[in-house]
């Protein structure tokens, strides 16, 4: 049993006092509660928080504009870029120029991107297609297509990148790619049917690329390439590769040409395969006008005619022909032609003798009388320290010392017009003055007595092209001159011409230069460009057609160029040329070369044979040079096994070659060099001929 509470009796301020403490105690749980319970909730908040925040969203870099971006905020036009590239001063799309180093802000508008892609150009989007091509892995077509009107080369491969995704690359220039299409393996093996059109990105060129990928079972089975130009849409190229897929990737197999303008003719050989009844009558060449003279009357000079003298000074001519060497205006504002000859003075006596006056004078054109110079200006011969000089004097200051010797230079001044010289002033003289010119050179001294000499004044040959002159200067490899027009402006003493020849590259290149230019203008007459330009000459029904490239102008002149053409057969067969200047013209024309060109030729015997025996290869080719190559390939392959050299550059003959040691068929294919030169606009190595055969082991 355990023992009972002892009961104890407080008093009411012991039990106020106890129940006071009492209350304390429970405010101070109730505080100590709401405290638990807050510290709790804001415990739950916080976990709650750190489960369901998402991490800070990247800043992303865009590779169009360059700069940082998050995708939250990317929006239609929240990017600016240049779609072209800063070349030289400025950039191309929009000609805008740097802003000290700062770029100017971008002329197109986009999303931004992150990633490169090839929905539109920007300017990094031809860096990374450049380090595509630069890194492909493998090659497995190559396209070559020159446009004969642009003159410029559409040019296209398919191949492997280096992380094994499939490119096509097109490119307008021989150096610059203008659009890629890239695919993975798995999307090859996963397309129903793929087609893509890819026009040239930069709207420039007029190029039209399309590209078709062909699929069986949801798996590619080849792509096929289509390329042709606007400006000549029957000029049209296509050719299809085909797809093997093996083992969840794709290898190249055959490649077929299904469309070819002619794959195998020389685009700028100088002929025209035409009908051997060729029997069009050109007409003569005509022009109507002055013509300048070319007479060199600074030939033959006498220059020594005796001094008539009734004083002590003797003159004698010292050296050269009289030239004229410059032209002064005169205090009337006309114009002078001043004539200069160095003579030399002799004083007989034995005292000075000073000039009261000199004085020249000309030969009148009738040859009878003699007209007096407008001026005349002496210089004396002065010997100064590193050479001699010349001193301008008055005639006052004409002074022989006694029995010496003293060497003047005397210009005489001839006015013959109102108008100034042009930049040659024997061109005036030859237009103004009687040639040869006779002047007299008269001094008279202080008692009257009078000395004088004749001399003789001839111009050179105006210079003016003559068709000696253009052989000269075009026809460097020794080829002769096929065709030259010109026509003269007597008023400017200038000429117009145009020259045909072959270049040092064997190129038919016409060259024409306006009067008063030194600047030649030249084109290369392709032959295709010259069939196309037929072709629409037909359609148009127009026997002559413009050749743009062939017609220029300057104020004074002009050349135009037109190629006429067989309205029945489309084929041009001459180029008539047009010269105007402003007191004459001159038609003539040109007719083409018409040589059976045909088509490239490469065989080989046998056609099947044992590994390691003996073959022949034979050729016949309208174009050769020293660098042509015969090399022998795997079929379709890549990389050449070996390679002769026709190193005679016979158009036509036979190598012997071995054959490879491996069973196969394989290929020969005909490299000629000057496609590989620096003139071409090719991208890529052709061959104009291929011949095949079989390798057997027995």
């Amino acid at each position: 049993l355990g023992t009972r509470p002892t009961l104890k009796m407080v008093t009411r301020e012991e039990f106020l006092q106890l129940k006071s403490v009492v209350q304390e105690l429970r405010s101070e749980m109730r505080k100590l509660q709401v405290d638990v319970l807050q510290r709790l909730a804001k415990v739950e908040d916080q976990l709650e928080n750190s489960l369901l925040r998402a991490p800070p969203e990247p800043a992303l870099k865009c590779v169009q504009c360059g700069s940082e971006y998050k995708e939250s905020l990317n929006s239609g036009d929240t990017c600016r870029y240049h779609s072209g590239q800063y070349r030289g001063y400025q950039y191309e799309c929009c000609k805008k120029e740097l802003n000290g180093s700062e770029p100017p802000p971008g002329c197109r508008k986009a999303t931004h991107h992150s990633k490169h892609h090839t929905d539109y150009p920007y300017e990094g989007y031809y860096v990374y297609m450049k380090e595509q091509l630069a890194s492909a892995k493998e090659v497995w077509l190559e396209m070559d297509l020159i446009d004969p009107l642009l003159t410029s080369c559409l040019w296209s491969e398919v191949g492997l990148t280096q992380n094994d995704s499939l490119y096509i690359v097109v490119g307008s220039d021989k150096n610059t790619p203008t659009a890629i299409l890239q695919y993975t393996m798995e999307q090859l093996a996963q397309c129903e049917s793929y087609c893509h059109v890819a026009l040239d990105k930069t709207g420039s060129t007029g190029w039209n690329l399309k590209v078709e990928i062909e699929s069986s079972n949801f798996i590619a089975t080849s792509i096929t390439i289509s390329m042709t130009s606007s400006f000549s849409p029957y000029h049209l190229l296509t050719k299809q590769l085909e797809l093997l897929y093996e083992r969840g990737t794709f290898r190249p197999g055959h490649v077929t040409c299904l469309s070819n303008p002619n794959e195998f003719v020389d685009y700028t050989l100088p002929g025209i395969t035409v009908s051997h009844d060729h029997t069009h009558i050109l007409p003569e060449s005509t022009y109507e006008g002055p013509q300048l003279e070319r007479v060199d009357y600074s030939q033959g000079r006498k220059n020594d005619y005796d001094c008539v003298t009734d004083g002590c000074l003797v003159m004698l001519r010292q050296y050269g022909n009289t030239s004229v060497s410059s032209t002064r205006k005169l205090a009337n504002g006309k114009w002078n032609n001043l004539f200069t000859a160095v003579l030399s003075v002799t004083n007989q006596s034995s005292v000075g003798v000073a000039a009261r006056e000199v004085y020249g004078e000309h030969l009148s054109r009738d040859g009878t009388t003699w007209l007096r110079c407008e001026q005349v200006f002496l210089a004396k011969e002065v010997l100064l320290e590193g050479g001699q000089s010349q001193e301008w004097l008055e005639t006052a200051d004409f002074f022989v010392e006694p029995t010496s010797i003293t060497t003047w230079r005397i210009s005489l001044a001839i006015q013959f017009g109102d108008d100034p010289p042009d930049y040659n002033n024997a061109r005036k003289a030859h237009l103004s003055l009687p040639q040869p010119l006779h002047l007299r050179v008269s001094f008279v001294d202080r008692d009257d007595r009078t000395s004088s000499l004749r001399l003789e004044q001839g111009n050179p040959p105006l210079n003016i092209p003559t068709r000696e002159s253009r052989q000269s200067n075009f026809c460097t490899n020794g080829k002769p001159l096929l065709f030259h027009l010109f026509a003269d402006d007597i008023t400017t003493r200038d000429r117009s011409d145009v020259t045909i020849y072959y270049d040092e590259c064997g190129m038919l290149t016409f060259t024409g230069c306006l009067e008063g230019s030194s600047c030649y203008c030249s084109t290369r007459l392709a032959v295709s460009k010259l069939l196309c330009l037929g072709a629409r000459a037909k359609v148009a029904k127009k026997e002559e057609i413009v050749l743009e490239d062939m017609c220029f102008e300057n104020s004074t002149a002009s050349i135009r160029g037109y190629l006429v053409t067989n309205l029945e057969s489309g084929m041009p067969y001459a180029i008539k040329v047009f010269i105007k200047t402003s007191t004459s013209t001159s038609t003539g024309y040109y007719s083409l070369p018409h040589d059976d060109i045909g088509s490239p030729t490469l065989c080989v015997e046998p056609q099947q044979m044992l590994v390691g025996d003996e073959l022949t290869v034979q050729w016949a080719l309208n174009r050769v040079s020293e660098n042509d190559k015969i090399a022998l390939y795997s079929l379709y392959g890549e990389s050449s096994i070996k390679y002769e050299y026709n190193t005679k550059a016979e158009t036509s003959g036979f190598v012997k070659m071995k054959a490879p040691d491996t069973p196969g068929v394989y290929e020969l294919r005909y490299y000629p060099g000057w496609l590989d030169s620096q003139n071409t606009v090719y991208r890529h190595s052709r061959h104009v001929a291929v011949a095949t055969f079989e390798a057997t082991a027995w």
